[in-house]
C-alpha cells in the first residue's frame, strides 16, 4: 500500500476521532429514549420531596450530586423513590410539582418528563458527531492536497487502486 494514502488514513481516523465518539453517544441516547418510549408510557403526576446529596466518581475525582426523591401515587399505592440522575436544585426546588413517566408492570422504573438530559433525544450529539467527521474528511483532504502535494486525480487513483487490488 501507498505510503502517502496509509498516512492520509491515519490523519483522517485522528481527526474523526472525537467525532465518532459524539456520534455514539447520541446513538446511545437516541437508544434509551426509545427503550423508555416502549416501558414507560404511563404517567402521573409527582413531587419532588428533598434531595439527596451522592458523591458521584469522575475520572479519578469525586464530586457531589444532588438526586431528587420523588413521590407519586400509582393505583393509590405510595413510592418515595431517588431519581437516577441529578438535577438542577434552583430550577426545582423540593416542593416542585414533576410529571413521572413510568413502567406500567414496573413502577420504580420511571423518568421525568422535567429532565433535560433526553430533552432532544441525542439528536444535537448525532449532528455534532457527524458534522465533525464531515469537517474531518475535509481537513484531511486539505491537508492531504496542499501540504501532502498530491493532486485530487492522484489521490482518487490510489483510493481506486486499494480496492481494486483486493
Amino acid at each position: 500500500m501507498d505510503t502517502m494514502l496509509v498516512k492520509i488514513l491515519v490523519c483522517f481516523a485522528v481527526f474523526s476521532f472525537i467525532g465518532w465518539i459524539i456520534l455514539f453517544v447520541g446513538i446511545g441516547t437516541r437508544r434509551e429514549m426509545r427503550r423508555r418510549e416502549m416501558y414507560e408510557r404511563k404517567r402521573a403526576q409527582g413531587r419532588i420531596i428533598d434531595y439527596v446529596k451522592r458523591d458521584t466518581k469522575v475520572g479519578n475525582s469525586s464530586v457531589p450530586l444532588k438526586y431528587p426523591v420523588v413521590e407519586f401515587s400509582v393505583y393509590e399505592h405510595k413510592y418515595t423513590l431517588e431519581y437516577r440522575n441529578s438535577m438542577d436544585m434552583k430550577r426545582w426546588p423540593a416542593g416542585s410539582d414533576v410529571t413521572v413517566v413510568y413502567d406500567g408492570n414496573d413502577p420504580e422504573r420511571f423518568h421525568l418528563e422535567e429532565d433535560a438530559i433526553f430533552a432532544n433525544g441525542g439528536g444535537g450529539a448525532i449532528r455534532i458527531g457527524i458534522i465533525w467527521i464531515l469537517c474531518a474528511a475535509a481537513a484531511t483532504l486539505t491537508l492531504a492536497v496542499f501540504v501532502g502535494g498530491m493532486s485530487l486525480d492522484g489521490l482518487w487513483f490510489r483510493i481506486r487502486m486499494l480496492f481494486r487490488s483486493r
